[in-house]
């Protein structure tokens, strides 16, 4: 997403980390899940937690889950040709309507114009009396001819923060070819307090046509707690300027780790890394406790065009520490 790196992984839920995952904590056995979704393209599949086939006949249009509640989220002009062909990301608060503590089971984030959506994430957040609701905000950065931020105009990536303040936007995303998150496959779900509202994040990609695009968030519920929470979070190497300065004419340059510490027993079972154009490879490793270090995803081909999720199952226990490291050769545009 813009030009930060961003790796996804499963984690504790008081972790002192971000780090984005799908983690949850067995009530009497605290372990970390993540969501799977490369299924949800066929037509009918058989879970594995209940052993029931779904396909999508009877579902709404558009729909890879079976709602059971749609929130409409907002409505924005993507133009033809924006200067430098580049919208600056933009950054929505919804409110959910959840008037008491809720269990999602699933989450489907859907546009409306998928064709100039590079990613729409969100997150749940508290209400913020000072956030307007469907209100866009962004930042506008510096840019060169090519649509280029340039750094020593300032911050050249990250969101804009409705309120000023910190605002969870990367929980579950939607990403070409892989727009739904569902933890029913793990016996499981998300709290979401009563009274929260949905912060988003949109990165439109202009293509020549004008649209405007709405975009809808769908939620299966629960009607009754799960086995399992389920918690989403994220992690980058820093983004400033100074330390995340690709030299030019270097063709494997390697990126600062992006850390993470777990503080409580966990169970690793998915990792997404997410790069743009200059990103060519990335890798997991965990240093446990005792000092041994396991590699646990390595990714030496990655394709911009190709938004995947990896599976894995690995016990991952408190005090281990998590390191992503990206290399980016200087070819290729911006972002």
């Amino acid at each position: 997403m813009g030009e930060g790196y961003e790796s996804r992984g499963s984690v504790a839920k008081n972790a002192a980390m971000v780090c984005r995952s799908a983690i949850w904590d067995l009530f009497e056995q605290p372990c970390v899940e993540a969501r799977r979704n490369r299924d949800h393209r066929q037509m009918g599949r058989q879970r594995r937690g209940g052993g029931r086939s779904e396909g999508l006949a009877g579902r709404p249009e558009g729909w890879q889950i079976q709602p059971d509640v749609i929130i409409q989220g907002p409505v924005y002009d993507v133009p033809a040709h924006p200067r430098n062909n580049v919208i600056e990301w933009i950054s929505v608060t919804v409110p959910t309507g959840f008037t008491k503590d809720t269990w999602v089971t699933s989450v489907q984030i859907k546009p409306e114009h998928p064709a100039v959506a590079h990613h729409i994430c969100m997150g749940f957040n508290p209400h913020s009396p000072d956030v307007k609701y469907f209100e866009p905000v962004w930042q506008d950065k510096e840019r060169d001819e090519d649509g280029s931020a340039i750094p020593a105009k300032g911050p050249t990536f990250g969101p804009a923060r409705p309120g000023g303040a910190f605002r969870s936007m990367a929980e579950d995303c939607y990403l070409p070819g892989n727009p739904v998150a569902d933890y029913r496959d793990f016996h499981a779900a998300k709290l979401v307090p009563a009274g929260s509202d949905i912060t988003l994040n949109l990165h439109y990609t202009p293509n020549g046509t004008a649209v405007t695009d709405h975009v809808q968030i769908g939620f299966t519920i629960a009607s009754q707690p799960p086995q399992r929470r389920y918690v989403s979070l994220s992690t980058t190497a820093p983004m400033d300027s100074a330390h995340f300065a690709i030299p030019p004419n270097d063709g494997n340059w390697q990126s600062p780790p992006a850390d993470v510490i777990f503080d409580q027993d966990v169970e690793l079972v998915y990792m997404m890394p997410h790069m743009h154009f200059r990103g060519k490879d990335m890798t997991y490793t965990l240093e446990y406790p005792d000092g041994r270090k396991e590699i646990v995803l390595s990714v030496p081909h990655y394709d911009f065009n190709w938004q995947l999720g990896y599976d894995t199952s690995v016990k991952v226990p408190k005090g281990t520490k998590g390191e992503n490291i990206l290399d980016t050769p200087t070819l290729l545009g911006h972002t």
